[in-house]
């Protein structure tokens, strides 16, 4: 019984909608100090929850990379930034 429960919040925790938690994202890029896993984490991150985000979310992005990423702050980075935006 004990593991239906556990099946059923996996369940729930994998059917919920991407969104794009600008809060979260700051956390995250200011936690890891590494560039180049800052940067790795950005890629897969605009990659996944981009497309959920408003067009004021990602100016806010645009406008806060430097900030943000640091030396993370990366062409590929601007480019896929650039490519959310375009949506």
């Amino acid at each position: 019984m004990r593991w239906l429960w556990v099946l059923a919040v996996i369940g729930v925790a994998l059917a919920a909608p991407r969104q794009c938690n600008l809060a979260e994202f700051e956390y995250r890029v200011r936690t890891i100090h590494n560039p180049s896993e800052r940067h790795d984490f950005a890629i897969w991150w605009i990659t996944g929850y981009g497309a959920q985000c408003t067009e004021e979310q990602l100016t806010w992005l645009w406008n806060n990379s430097p900030d943000l990423m640091g030396t993370a702050d990366t062409p590929q980075w601007r480019y896929l930034l650039a490519k959310a935006l375009e949506k």
